[in-house]
């Protein structure tokens, strides 16, 4: 019988090989076959959770900030993204899809959904449940962790400036 961390990892690389073969189906639509994995994945960030500090999107793909400026640049020239100062702090850049970023979107979840709706074609309606039922419960998982992460993180003080 399999421990839980060989579950776990088992469960981490059929992952990895899921996303993989999904990403696969965008490689072969053209207007997305020039998009990198991990331009993909901000595209997928900035859509999901709106406007960001470049930080945060370095941190949200796992990237430096020098690459994640890098990636930001491309993606502008790209018409994809915009970058635009904070209104609260003139030192932080924002970033934000552009209505090109998102019209990408909207393909590539389309894309997404195409080759999902294929594959629980072939599921009995019962093992679709499952398979829904499986990632409802990760997904909670998810979000209970995050949950209790933000709970337990030092809450920051703001700096009292006198003028």
């Amino acid at each position: 019988m399999k421990s839980y961390v060989d579950r776990a990892q088992s469960l981490y690389q059929l992952y990895m090989k899921v996303m993989g073969e999904i990403f696969v189906g965008l490689k072969t639509n053209d207007s997305m076959s020039t998009l990198t994995g991990i331009q993909m994945q901000a595209l997928c960030v900035l859509e999901r959770q709106g406007p960001l500090r470049m930080k945060d999107i370095a941190d949200s793909v796992s990237v430096s900030m020098p690459s994640a400026t890098g990636i930001i640049d491309r993606m502008v020239r790209a018409n994809l993204v915009h970058r635009f100062e904070d209104p609260t702090d003139r030192r932080v850049t924002m970033v934000e899809l552009s209505a090109g970023g998102a019209e990408a979107m909207k393909k590539i979840n389309r894309t997404h959904e195409k080759r999902l709706r294929e594959l629980l074609s072939r599921l009995a309606p019962n093992r679709q449940m499952e398979l829904i039922a499986a990632f409802e419960k990760i997904y909670e998982l998810l979000l209970e962790t995050q949950r209790a992460a933000e709970e337990s993180a030092p809450k920051r003080k703001k700096a009292h400036v006198e003028v």
